[in-house]
């Protein structure tokens, strides 16, 4: 899959505001990119959405931008849960928040 296909499939499922179990699994067979689907599963399934959200952004760091991502960064003032790097001195740093948070049983 290219990486314009991956960013397609990313913003279909940003369209959704909310997605219901049977709509998680019609989209798993739109998406079509694995990762995605793993997301997907794993918010199904009840695995806990940050670390879902991590692994997602991992995969994707890999296949969009072609970098290593780091969890979990000391700061002097903290962590900070993301960093992909730019370049030695200016890392991207991102507070992870997840998309999607499963409702119910």
């Amino acid at each position: 899959m290219t990486k314009e296909n991956i960013v397609e499939k990313l913003e279909l499922l940003n369209n959704f505001f909310e997605l219901s179990v049977d709509e998680i699994d019609t989209q798993e067979e739109t998406l079509k990119y694995p990762p995605l689907n793993h997301y997907l599963k794993s918010s199904k399934h009840g695995s806990k959405p940050k670390t879902a959200s991590a692994k997602l952004l991992t995969k994707l760091t890999d296949d969009v931008l072609n970098k290593s991502a780091f969890w979990e960064m000391k700061l002097p003032l903290g962590y900070i849960d993301f960093a992909i790097p730019k370049n030695k001195l200016n890392p991207l740093m991102i507070e992870l928040k997840p998309a999607f948070d499963r409702d119910g049983g």
